[in-house]
């Protein structure tokens, strides 16, 4: 499956969240568009505030993908603060890491 089916799913997910007020997620864009670099390099797709200060960390791949460079280097960096990073392939993988971090 491609990774923006992916992320559409898990963004409209997200959102039907947020409209109950049990998150708040921010989409993250990163690229270059006519010779402007935009977003933090190796930054993930989505961040995700949860109650008692829980910030999630989400870089969306489908299951073949792979972390490019940068997005390692940007992982172990939020880690190293106690950051929560992960990368997710699925809707399904979302759904468990929200269950795991609201309790």
């Amino acid at each position: 499956m491609k990774e923006s089916f992916i992320q559409r799913d898990i963004l409209q997910y997200l959102k039907t969240l947020e409209r109950y007020g049990q998150l708040v997620y921010q989409r993250n864009n990163t690229g270059k568009r006519g010779g402007v670099s935009y977003g933090k390099p190796g930054s993930p797709d989505v961040y995700i505030f949860l109650p008692k200060g829980i910030t999630l960390h989400l870089e969306i791949k489908n299951e073949t993908g792979q972390q490019r460079e940068a997005q390692i280097a940007f992982q172990s960096k939020v880690e190293r603060l106690g950051h929560h990073y992960h990368v997710v392939r699925s809707l399904d993988e979302v759904e468990k890491l929200l269950t795991r971090y609201k309790h």
